[in-house]
């Protein structure tokens, strides 16, 4: 294959009308030999020589396209960009755990304080009757027992008063 029947699939529009118009001074046709010869000239031979010095100044010069630098910087950038955005889910999944297992634990100590006073107060009532069960045993002043007995009685969930009955000592 000669050079006038190679073509670039990179070669640019002013090329190949360059290689068109040198077909023609040359008299050869698209895809055929040389039908007729033309004669050689000074000018044909100084034109040849010029163009064969281009052709090897074109091999030896790198073919550099300008590309833009927004592909690449999308294409690093996108792994930095999803590894943000994933930790930005994975956060907002541990911030909603964290809230959730706070609204728990804030039950459970109030729960733990309800049962606190529950306690604090059952406590109290006991030591009260407890006292008041002692007083009762050692009697009024100058060690005199007393008349009646007093049996405390539990509190009852009910808010009716249950019969209550007195007890005397004779």
């Amino acid at each position: 294959m000669s050079w006038h029947e190679t073509t670039c699939l990179d070669e640019s529009s002013a090329d190949q009308e360059l290689r068109q118009e040198l077909r023609e001074l040359l008299g050869l046709e698209a895809g055929a030999r040389v039908r007729t010869p033309t004669p050689v000239t000074l000018q044909t031979v100084a034109l040849a020589e010029e163009l064969r010095r281009e052709a090897l100044r074109r091999q030896h010069t790198p073919v550099t396209k300008t590309r833009s630098a927004w592909p690449m910087l999308l294409a690093a950038g996108l792994p930095v960009a999803l590894v943000l955005g994933g930790l930005g889910a994975w956060g907002t999944v541990q911030k909603r755990r964290a809230e959730t297992l706070a609204a728990v634990i804030q039950k459970k100590d109030a729960e733990v304080q309800r049962l606190a006073r529950a306690t604090a107060e059952a406590s109290a009532q006991a030591q009260a009757t407890q006292t008041e069960l002692v007083r009762v045993k050692t009697g009024a002043k100058g060690g005199q027992k007393a008349r009646e007995l007093v049996i405390p009685a539990q509190s009852s969930p009910s808010k009716a008063p249950l019969d209550t009955q007195t007890v005397s000592n004779h």
